[in-house]
Formats: structure tokens, sequence, C-alpha cells
């Protein structure tokens, strides 16, 4: 939700970093439960999994989420998703 929001207060994807524009700071190590990092680089958020205690499926995979800017500044941002991970939805395709 802080990119789609950033995009909205800046009007651009441009610097839409980690620890900028009210996006929470990156995290290299830890960041969750099953993700060991979380990036936000140029409003493209990028989790990779950790390589152990997950699926198999998606040891040290990636999944990323690129926005796409609207049209019109009044239409929602629409999210685009990759991953290379054998186990991934459907709707999360095989390119970057």
């Amino acid at each position: 939700m802080a990119v789609a929001e950033a995009y909205i207060n800046t009007g651009s994807l441009t610097n839409l970093d980690g620890d900028t524009n009210g996006i929470p700071p990156n995290t290299t190590t830890g960041a969750g439960k099953y993700a060991e990092s979380l990036v936000v680089d140029e409003g493209v958020i990028t989790a990779t999994m950790k390589a152990t205690g997950v699926a198999s499926c998606v040891q040290g995979k990636i999944v990323r989420l690129t926005p796409v800017a609207p049209a019109q500044a009044s239409d929602p941002i629409k999210w685009t998703c990759y991953s290379d991970a054998s186990c991934k939805p459907s709707t999360c395709g095989d390119s970057s």
C-alpha cells in the first residue's frame, strides 16, 4: 500500500524506494516468516524467499510486484507479478 500512496502523493514511480516517500526501509535479512528480504526499488517490490523453513519449490526464489502507472491519475495502479518459483499463482508470470 505504501507504494500506491507514494505514487498518489508524488505522481511518479521514480524514486519510490525503500526508506523514501513514506515507504518502509528495505529489509535485507529476516524480513518475515517466509521472506528473507524485501526491497522496494522505483516502486518495484521484490521479496526473496528464505532458503530453509519454506516449501522447497520457493526456497531462495523471488516474487516481484511491478506497479503500472494508470492512464489517468484518478485510476488505481495496476500490478504485474513475476516469480521464478515453480509453485506460484497462475497470475504470476514467468518473465521479469
